[in-house]
């Protein structure tokens, strides 16, 4: 055998970025040659080049001579064989091809043949993605081989020369296909297809994009842009490239507009080279050099609309299509029919495994409808809807895009999930007889949460032009046995690094960390992952606090992923295998976690919108980088992942540097505040309930916390009372007391959280004055610390107070007056003994009656010895039947007259009575008013009491016309003695006495003499303080007394009024 190999197109050896090249490749078998048992065809791009080089696109028998009858027979199924692959192993895209021959020889001929009749023809396309490195530049190789036996191959190569210069625009034929143009009108809501034609010569380059438009939407508006027809001659074209714009090294697009799907599309080819060869057919009829668009599009209501179609960049003008649309609705079809099963055949799921159910919607001839679909589940605490997608929607549904359906969870509830799936218009147009592309399929995935429920039903509800169609229900049934997957195939898992695993943190900083785990399209494993931070000296440098499934950027074919992390119950703890424990619990450093089963649905394969990530599973964990003192600035803190699937481990090491440049700072916050805030106001011996809090403001502390305390600052009359009181933390921690309260917990890290309960007791040692009413009180909380910058002891974070009130109000309880002994209770004076202060005593009957007396203003009191001291804050007072009560008294007013004292003790030892104390009786002539008369010399001598109460005041008178003051000496009368013809009386002490005969000049008594008088003398005449009535007259020799004064000859000499002073 032998070959050749150049260039498809030889007149231009450029390779234009974004276009496609190719070889042609021409195999001469001899007549009689050598048979081959089976040959082998394999091609590559330039493998040298450090880019991402050439996509191979297609390696084709174009055609074989007769003479090669094992070949020419056979040319269809031999190229139904092509395989692409993966040339090298970073390769981005499939780079290399393969094309099995089998046997293949020339055969001996009966007659002569032509050379052509030995000949194989093949065809290799390659397609050049943009922009390429520049490593690509300059001379590019495309390479063929043949084995032709085990130890012989034959090659072949041409180059070509990488250029990204702006090829010319050649002249093409671009129109629309009119037979395609509807002549009468088209009824709204029924789709038409619009042929547009476009061929470029062969050997030509040129950049391509047609934009299609309608003038208005509320006439006429597009469906769907298809490929109907690509000639051979644009081999690395896609037919069906929506939705695939962002994937990479994608030759052509077609994208709608973002604003209105049905009023704008634009098709874009990039750039596109034909690689054929000879003259073009200019007709608009399709070929190997022209390219049929359908525009599918539908009547909305009646009028004119018009289709654009316009080749942006060349001078072609646009291609357009006149619709008239009938302002009659036809009659649209029936109603879609919907049958519901699940994908395996059965009902039947397993705990934790995603199960697939396929509602299969049948639509009928001439539909045409805006539909939505209603999925419910009510049995949400059990079972939850993972997902709905169309994954299928058949070539007679033009109208129906499966990546934009919507599906959205309208309602999603502790007990219920109602997800809602807009199909938009879903129309019906006949393109082939197979019933299948009558149905689109709308898949749901569901899953019993994890241990949870045993049956649950989902209810599918279509919504026809508002009308809602009875609903389809399909029940799963959770197996009591465990899911046995047999084997996994783990063929193309593999783990990875988000963002290629560049990250700068600094302390303090708390941030997503992931990585992403690959599980190839229909694949169902169980994973497993795992999360390890390092540490030593017993603190962590980076800490893991859970993790989650990084949103809307991946995972998009991968199910059933439960948003709510915590169902899985991860397991967040610290390394047991440490040598040195970790300081504090908060310090956890690894997390493990099953995430069950998941399952690749191949979701985005099936709506021709495949991306990388779509079988990623991104995930990430919640990382916080600690400030421990052995981490430099540029150190790198390593956190670990694994992953296991099946039976294997897949282990990945995500590198963070350190960056310690920036001025470390400390942001810590305290909070205090009362642990039931009910209650606000606090008396004596209660206890002050206190919870108290610090911990670092998340990314904005960057220092830790060393040598650390939370002091507590209270008032004077809090206290904290061992044995009583006390102060717990979720963080171990020593209580020192000395004026103020020290709960040392060594660290405060990033991590913690402390919360310490305190208790403290109000006024323990019972030194709060009384009276002072609600008195305000604070009690500040503030964290003490030393940093690894500075070791001094100093005050971190805010300070922080809470403010309560501590009862300082007066006590009114009963101070018990009819129980206290009869010492304890005196007056200034009474009437006599049956009015003395005992009867004061509530209950006594006739009350406490001070003497009656006219005249200048007289203040009396009582008087209790409380033994202790007290304070008193209120006096009842209660009247007696019949007599006249107190109406004002210094401290209160009363009107029910009830007497009693209200207070509180505040001492708890009694004193005994003083025995000082005693009541002045107004029938005792010592203390009280009296009178003596002299019958010998003929003198009045009388007694009062002195206005300020404290002695009497004598004087005495011949004739009640000249009145004599007595010495202020004399504090009152003996009475008058006939046997010595005098009067006598008695110092203020009473001890010495005097006598006179004349009221002026008085003589000692000696003391041997006094006992004689005292039993010879007729004593004085008591002048009691009584009521007038009660008094009368008292009659004192020729004088007689009452209430208002001395009378003498029946007129009053002196009245009680104008004395004494």
């Amino acid at each position: 055998m032998t070959g050749t190999v150049s260039q498809l197109i030889t007149s231009d050896i450029n390779w234009y970025s974004g276009s496609q090249a190719g070889l042609s490749v021409n195999l001469t078998f001899p007549a009689g040659g050598t048979p081959y048992q089976s040959l082998v065809l394999e091609s590559a791009g330039d493998l040298s080049v450090s880019g991402w080089g050439a996509r191979a696109c297609e390696v084709r028998i174009l055609s074989a001579g007769k003479a090669v009858p094992c070949i020419a027979g056979f040319t269809d199924d031999i190229n139904a064989q092509t395989l692409m692959y993966l040339a090298k192993n970073d390769s981005v895209f499939n780079d290399g091809m393969r094309l099995p021959m089998g046997p293949a020889c020339g055969t001996n001929r009966l007659t002569t043949g032509k050379p052509s009749d030995y000949k194989v023809s093949i065809r290799v396309v390659y397609y050049m993605p943009t922009p390429q490195p520049t490593a690509v530049a300059g001379r590019f190789n495309l390479s063929v081989g043949i084995s032709l036996a085990s130890n012989l191959i034959w090659t072949g190569w041409d180059s070509f020369t990488y250029t990204t210069a702006a090829p010319t625009s050649p002249t093409v034929v671009f129109t629309v296909a009119p037979s395609s143009v509807p002549i009468a009108s088209i009824m709204p809501g029924v789709p038409q297809v619009i042929k547009v034609v476009l061929k470029t010569p062969p050997g030509s380059v040129g950049q391509y994009s047609i934009v299609f438009t309608v003038n208005s939407v509320s006439t006429i508006s597009l469906c769907k842009i298809l490929i109907l027809d690509i000639g051979s001659n644009y081999a690395c074209l896609d037919k069906n490239p929506y939705f695939k714009e962002t994937i990479p090294f994608q030759p052509n697009t077609i994208i709608h507009s973002p604003v209105n799907w049905g009023l704008q599309a634009t098709v874009n080819f990039g750039i596109l080279r034909n690689l054929g060869t000879g003259t073009m057919y200019p007709g608009n009829v399709g070929d190997v050099n022209s390219i049929v668009l359908g525009v599918v599009l539908k009547g909305v209501a009646g009028g004119t609309g018009v289709l654009t179609a316009t080749l942006t960049g060349f001078p072609n003008p646009p291609a357009t299509a006149s619709l008239t649309v009938s302002s009659v609705m036809p009659d649209l079809g029936g109603n879609i029919v919907v049958t519901a099963q699940g994908v395996d055949g059965t009902g039947n799921a397993y705990d934790g495994v995603m199960k697939l159910v396929n509602f299969n919607l049948t639509v009928p001839a001439g539909y045409g409808k805006e539909v939505t679909a209603t999925i419910t589940n009510n049995a949400a605490s059990v079972f939850t809807i993972c997902f709905a997608a169309v994954i299928f929607a058949g070539q007679n549904l033009p109208c129906l895009i499966p990546p934009q359906v919507i599906s959205n969870l309208t309602v999603n509830t502790a007990t219920q999930q109602v997800m809602s799936v807009q199909f938009g218009s879903v129309c019906y147009r006949q393109f082939t007889n197979n019933s299948f592309d009558d149905v689109a399929v709308l898949q749901v995935g569901v899953m019993f949460l994890p241990s949870m429920g045993s049956t649950a039903t989902l209810s599918l509800a279509l919504t026809e032009n508002s009308v809602v169609a009875a609903p389809v229900t399909f029940t799963v049934t959770k197996l009591s046995t465990a899911y046995s997957p047999g084997f996994i195939n783990t063929t193309g898992m593999m783990l990875g690094l988000i963002n290629n695993g560049t990250y700068t943190v600094t302390p303090g900083l708390r941030t997503w960390i992931g990585v992403t785990f690959t599980i190839p399209k229909g694949v169902t494993t169980d994973v497993e992952v795992g999360v390890m931070t390092p540490s030593d000296s017993g603190r962590a440098y980076a800490t893991v606090h859970g993790f989650r499934f990084v949103p809307g950027l991946a995972s998009r074919n991968l199910g059933c992923l439960l948003q709510n992390c915590s169902l899985y119950k991860p397991s967040i703890i610290q390394n047991s295998s440490l040598s040195m424990p970790m300081i504090h619990p908060s310090q956890t450093d690894t997390l493990t976690s099953s995430l069950l089963y998941i399952t690749n649905t191949g979701l985005s394969y099936y709506q021709h919108s495949y991306q990388v990530q779509d079988d990623q599973l991104w995930i990430e964990a919640d990382i916080w980088i600690a400030d421990h003192p052995n981490a430099t600035n540029g150190a790198t803190i390593n956190i670990h992942f694994a992953i296991k699937a099946a039976d294997k481990i897949f282990v990945i090491t995500v590198p963070l540097t350190l960056d310690k440049t920036a001025t470390q700072v400390m942001s810590v916050v305290t909070n205090i505040f009362l642990t039931d805030n009910t209650t606000t106001l606090f008396s004596q011996g209660e206890r002050v309930e206190l919870t108290l809090q610090a911990y670092h403001v998340v990314n904005v502390s960057t220092l830790e916390a060393n040598t650390a305390a939370v002091r507590i600052l209270m008032p004077k009359y809090l206290g904290f009372v061992p044995g009583l009181d006390s102060c717990t933390g979720n963080i171990t921690g020593n209580l020192t007391t000395s004026g103020y309260i020290d709960y040392e917990i060594g660290y405060l890290f990033f991590t913690d959280i402390l919360e310490l309960n305190c208790t403290l007791t109000i006024d323990p040692n019972n030194t709060l004055p009384k009276g002072l009413g609600i008195v305000n009180a604070t009690t500040i909380m503030r964290l003490v610390c030393s940093t690894s910058l500075n070791a001094a002891l100093k005050y971190c974070g805010n300070t922080s107070y809470v403010g309560y009130q501590m009862n300082g109000e007066d006590c009114t309880n009963p101070l018990g007056m009819a129980t206290m002994s009869a010492c304890q209770l005196t007056a200034s004076s009474a009437i006599d003994s049956t009015t003395g202060p005992l009867m004061a005593v509530p209950g006594s009957g006739s009350g406490w009656s001070p003497p009656v007396r006219a005249g200048a203003t007289w203040s009396d009191y009582y008087t209790i010895d409380f033994l202790k001291d007290t304070r008193v804050t209120r006096i009842v007072l209660e009247a007696v039947t019949g007599t006249l009560s107190i109406s004002s008294f210094k401290m209160q007013y009363s009107q029910n007259g009830y007497t009693d004292w209200y207070g509180c003790y505040l001492q708890n030892t009694t004193n005994t009575c003083t025995g000082q104390l005693s009541t002045i009786l107004s029938t005792d002539v010592t203390k009280w008013r009296h009178a003596a008369y002299d019958s010998v010399n003929k003198f009045l001598y009388f007694c009062d009491v002195s206005l300020d109460g404290t002695h009497l005041l004598c004087f005495c008178t011949p004739d009640g016309v000249t009145w004599n003051a007595m010495p202020s000496y004399i504090g009152g009368l003996v009475g008058f003695d006939t046997t010595t013809s005098m009067m006598y009386a008695m110092d203020t002490k009473w001890v010495a006495m005097v006598g006179s005969i004349d009221c002026v000049n008085w003589s000692i008594v000696s003391a041997a003499d006094q006992a004689k008088i005292n039993a010879s003398a007729t004593p004085p005449t008591s002048i009691p303080g009584k009521p007038a009535a009660t008094l009368g007259s008292v009659i004192i020799g020729p004088w007689t007394a009452d209430f208002t004064g001395l009378q003498l000859g029946g007129q009053y000499m002196a009245k009680w009024a104008n004395c004494c002073s």
